[in-house]
Parts: structure tokens; sequence; C-alpha cells
């Protein structure tokens, strides 16, 4: 589902990915943070770290997956659709950015 769902967007947003000259990079990175986030899914699936931590991580790769696919958008340049993917990027970016972090607490189990 991960994968599938990336390259179903690469698929749509090809054409544009070529106009910008992300032909290469694009695919590539999209493989690179595809990967991260199927990781991060099986901490939680085989129960690698503390629940809330796994959870965090993988909540967090998701969002990183999210933020990526938003912040290609609006590099392609597609209008209104960019402008208002690079606003939505900056929430799930924050997002990411807190659950990465706060994934390595030692949270306690009283």
């Amino acid at each position: 589902m991960i994968y599938g769902s990336a390259v179903a967007l690469v698929v749509v947003l090809w054409n544009d990915m070529v106009r910008v000259g992300h032909a290469a990079i694009g695919p590539i990175y999209t493989a690179f943070f595809c990967t991260t986030m199927w990781f991060a899914w099986e901490t939680v699936r085989h129960k690698l770290y503390p629940k809330p931590n796994a959870w965090m991580v993988a909540i967090a790769a998701t969002c990183w997956y999210a933020t990526e696919i938003a912040g290609e958008i609006y590099n392609l340049g597609l209008g209104n659709i960019s402008e208002i993917m690079f606003r939505l990027l900056w929430v799930i970016y924050g997002a990411n950015v807190v659950l990465w972090a706060l994934s390595g607490y030692r949270w306690s189990k009283k």
C-alpha cells in the first residue's frame, strides 16, 4: 500500500516531474521515504519499541511521507493546488518533527 500509493502519485505527476527536472531524483527519493515509512510501521507490527514510541515513529514517518508528497506538488508549480500544499506541508512537517523527537523519550509505565 505504501509503495503502491507512491507509484500512483508518481505516475499521475510524472510529466510535471520531468518538466522540473525531478525524473531521476524523484523516484529514488520516493523509494527512500516509502521504505522509511514501511520500517516505521513494522516497529508497531512487530512491537520492536514500547507502544507509545512505536506509534510516534510510525505516525511521524507517515507525516514525513505526506510532507514529501505535498512538497513535491508545491515544487511542480501547479497553481492553486501547489499553494494549498505549501501551507499544508508546514503543519504536517511540524507534527513530523515533534513526533520524531518524542519517539525517543522513555515513557513511564506507571
